[in-house]
Parts: structure tokens; sequence; C-alpha cells
């Protein structure tokens, strides 16, 4: 039996899509909301190292990586995990 789409790192195309797709949902929710979003993100993580807003770049960073797709907002905000991104998977 063949696969409908090739796996690539044990993913359909249709999976990587579809988890694009999901970040990019998830970003735009934390784009929306409120300051009990951050609070509460704040009390999860346990220090300020870490910010919604560093979480905003990369899951677009990631979402554009996926996609293919140009990230929506800036490249040049460092993030948790920075690669080079020219790095091929």
């Amino acid at each position: 039996m063949t696969r409908p789409y090739p796996r690539r790192h044990g993913m359909t195309v249709n999976d990587i899509i579809e988890l694009a797709e999901m970040l990019t949902f998830i970003e735009s929710w934390i784009t929306g909301s409120g300051p009990a979003v951050e609070q509460s993100f704040r009390a999860f993580i346990g220090s300020d190292g870490y910010t919604l807003i560093d979480l905003q770049f990369d899951l677009d960073r990631f979402a554009s990586l996926l996609s293919g797709t140009p990230s929506a907002m800036r490249t040049d905000t460092p993030g948790i995990g920075d690669v080079d991104q020219d790095c091929e998977p």
C-alpha cells in the first residue's frame, strides 16, 4: 500500500500544512488576547526571560518554515532556539 503523500520527518505533507495552520491560529489568538493570557503565560513560564511576544515570533517563524511562506513578522527579533535560517532540515 502506498501513501498518498510522501513523508518528511515522519509527517505527511498534509500533516505539515495542518501544523503550520495550527501554529498560525495560536499566534493569531495570542495577538488578540488580553492581559489575563499574558499573566497566565508569565506564571506558567516562571521568569521574565521569555515573553509572550517571543512566543508569537517563534510560532510565526515555525509556521513560516513549515509552510514555506514568508514570515508575517520581522525575522530579526530573537527567540528561543534561534537557528541559522539557511540551515536545511
